[in-house]
């Protein structure tokens, strides 16, 4: 059986649940209200389903809880791609919008896609001890655009909400744009390297 944090389960619902509201109301205005789905949304029933269970497996991999393996990698990223299809059904795009990968569920889908790629976001207080940054200069560079960044939506204060790739600033540190550390990296930076044929994953733009 696979465990998520309490807080995941409720993300996942309320986004199921926000779906099934959306598409009552849809169905509703096309019908003239002749057809409904329910007043409310079978949020067990919702949660149980397939992409509910894709949700519970994305999340789980997204909070470290699954076991790395590329394998189950590959698995994760099916599960990823499944979803996003499923989230973008439309005759008109079928990208997944920006500002999606800021909510709590499009920010669990980016932590798992990271996950498979044995990569991870660190804030900015954990960025400036792995690289010798101080914490103003680091939001600096991410302001001027010189680093990607992501935003936590978990996090309630602002300022403490963005996030940046481990592997990103890994490479700012060996290419030399930031300086390198007085003191050898620690073992919250000594990530494995990823399999020589890692799967391919398409990360959303930061």
């Amino acid at each position: 059986m696979i465990t998520i944090s309490v807080e995941a389960e409720h993300d996942i619902k309320a986004l199921l649940t926000h779906w099934w509201t959306a598409v009552n109301q849809q169905l509703a205005q096309a019908t003239g209200n002749t057809i409904q789905l329910g007043a409310e949304a079978p949020v067990d029933v919702l949660f149980a389903s397939e992409i509910g269970q894709r949700l519970v497996r994305i999340a789980a991999a997204g909070e470290g809880s699954t076991p790395w393996s590329p394998e189950m990698a590959q698995s994760i990223v099916a599960d990823c791609d499944a979803f996003e299809d499923w989230l973008n059904q439309s005759p008109i795009t079928h990208r997944t919008p920006e500002e999606f990968w800021n909510t709590p569920v499009g920010y669990r889908v980016l932590q798992a896609r990271l996950w498979a790629e044995q990569d991870r976001l660190v804030s900015l207080k954990e960025a400036a001890e792995l690289s010798g940054l101080s914490l103003s200069s680091l939001s600096q560079r991410l302001s001027r655009g010189q680093m990607a960044f992501y935003r936590d939506p978990h996090e309630p204060n602002p300022q403490r909400a963005r996030r940046i790739r481990l592997i990103n600033l890994e490479q700012f540190i060996h290419e030399g744009i930031v300086r390198r550390p007085a003191t050898v990296i620690n073992s919250r930076f000594a990530l494995p390297l990823a399999p020589a044929h890692p799967p391919k994953i398409a990360l959303p733009p930061s």
